[in-house]
């Protein structure tokens, strides 16, 4: 606790001295700790406000009634219980991701958690869970990328909210190429049995409520895949939370 009272303390001398510029529009940013401006923070898509899926959390249009599963979670039945996405991948946060992901800025990690926490705290169904698990980048990828984005995410989310972070629980078991321009299908068939539960890991996660947490969901197959070797290894519940939906 200190010790994040100092960090405070000295962010907030060095914003005094170097006033920080929001990372998109490039205006002085007046809170401390930021990168995005209030006004491109009101400029950003969100995806927490409108209709959408109980299970994946994909935005609908129109009307629908309470507890509405869409086409895709009826027929493809994904093994976690619930996703939801802060904000739709594009425009500003979609070149923040870009800019966070694989230019190695990582002082966008305090912004881009803001988001994560802020869709969380507005919908009461992604409440219920005591630890917080990242989705794994295989080590070659991760010696590449030199850090997992998701790592970051889940561990500054974890001190925020106060409950465990477990980021060995889960292992990617092989290399996988990128799947930007995979079909849902291909994508489905590339992370089948991508992910499995590190074998000291198995007793700690036994009926423990995990939220996983990724940067962007698309089809969801990642997510769902390590929400399989979570429940194999007797996780209880598995919520997925992502900063973006594709």
């Amino acid at each position: 606790m200190m010790m994040r009272i100092l960090e405070k303390v000295y962010d907030s001398v060095l914003d005094w001295v170097y006033p920080r510029r929001c990372a998109v529009c490039g205006v002085e940013c007046q809170e401390i700790g930021r990168y995005l401006c209030w006004g491109c923070l009101g400029k950003i898509d969100y995806n927490t406000l409108g209709v959408m899926c109980a299970v994946c959390g994909r935005a609908i249009e129109g009307e629908a009634t309470s507890g509405f599963v869409c086409q895709v979670c009826r027929t493809t039945q994904p093994m976690y219980d619930r996703a939801r996405s802060a904000a739709h991948y594009r425009g500003i946060v979609q070149k923040v991701i870009i800019d966070y992901k694989y230019h190695k800025h990582f002082w966008l990690a305090w912004d881009l958690v803001n988001l994560l926490e802020a869709s969380l705290r507005c919908c009461p169904e992604m409440h219920a869970f005591d630890a917080i698990v990242p989705i794994p980048l295989h080590p070659r990828k991760e010696r590449e990328r030199t850090f997992n984005q998701a790592g970051l995410l889940g561990e500054e989310l974890s001190k925020r909210l106060g409950v465990r972070f477990f980021d060995t629980a889960l292992v990617r078991t092989r290399y996988t190429q990128t799947q930007t321009r995979m079909s849902a299908d291909e994508r489905r068939g590339n992370v089948k049995g991508l992910f499995e539960v590190h074998p000291q890991m198995r007793f700690t996660l036994n009926n423990r409520r995990i939220l996983l947490v990724d940067d962007v969901m698309t089809t969801g197959a990642t997510l769902d895949d390590a929400a399989r070797a979570l429940k194999k290894a007797g996780v209880g519940k598995v919520l997925c939370a992502t900063l973006a939906r594709d």
